[in-house]
């Protein structure tokens, strides 16, 4: 019988003590960029981070009920 869902290598990372990230527009993050050219985009490497799930694996057969 094979799987109806099949998971591979899922992660997922929780970054401590980061700002949450701001959807902006796209004006938005030129004006930025422009008023700040060297600041770093991305994430601080500072920043504690915790993993929730990191290279979980599972398969889903049939029947099987998940939740």
């Amino acid at each position: 019988m094979r799987p109806i869902i099949s998971v591979r290598d899922l992660s997922k990372q929780y970054r401590i003590g980061a700002k949450q990230a701001a959807y902006g527009t796209l004006r938005d993050s030129i004006a930025g960029s422009i008023r700040n050219p060297f600041r770093r985009n991305g994430s601080n490497s500072d920043d504690n981070t915790i993993w929730a799930l990191k290279d979980v694996s599972f398969d889903v057969m049939p029947g099987e009920v998940v939740g």
